[in-house]
């Protein structure tokens, strides 16, 4: 699992990343202002996971971003404020330091 977060996120990034969101969750993030972004790359499996506990831990919104190979590794993205994104890939470290045993 990979995790990064954008804090004041570009045009350029928000046009690349909105270049790879469904339609119908794009129309939702397109509409805030966001102050930071948070990337997990991992399986789908693990994003499934990691979006639910994301929006249950912090006021963010987590979409599903497509990438060149759907069918093994996948990305989230999480919108919202700096302090919102960052708990909620906090909680999403936090679980799978636990999973790993780590």
């Amino acid at each position: 699992m990979k995790i990064d977060i954008i804090q004041a996120p570009s045009k350029t990034f928000i046009r690349m990343l909105m270049n790879n969101i469904s339609s119908g969750a794009k129309e939702e993030v397109q509409l805030g202002k966001w102050g930071a972004v948070g990337l997990v790359q991992a399986h789908l499996i693990e994003l499934y996971c990691a979006a639910d506990m994301a929006e249950k831990a912090s006021d963010v919104k987590a979409v599903l971003v497509s990438g060149n190979c759907p069918q093994h590794v996948q990305m989230l993205a999480l919108f919202g404020n700096p302090s919102a994104v960052k708990a909620a890939i906090d909680k999403i470290r936090n679980y799978y330091r636990v999973q790993q045993g780590i």
